[in-house]
């Protein structure tokens, strides 16, 4: 028998983790709290910077992704 836990967002509060690191890959006029929504909404990261007009999108998300698993943004959690 496995037990498995879905850390974030159920167990762990991710997101200053995530919305810092969304600021950080995307800038100063990102809107934490519409970014924070969309992703809560199920919106992927690409589509909630894409939604604020981050022409960027993609790249920006490819940026998090690569960032998101990293040890000084996971001690955000």
């Amino acid at each position: 028998m496995s037990v498995v836990f879905d850390l974030d967002g159920t167990l762990l509060d991710c997101r200053a983790r995530q919305v810092a690191l969304a600021r950080h890959v995307a800038g100063a006029r990102l809107d934490d709290d519409r970014f924070w929504a969309a992703k809560r909404a199920g919106a992927t990261t690409a589509d909630a910077l894409a939604a604020q007009g981050f022409g960027d999108a993609r790249a920006l998300a490819a940026r998090w992704v690569e960032l998101v698993e990293r040890d000084e943004w996971l001690a955000l959690d």
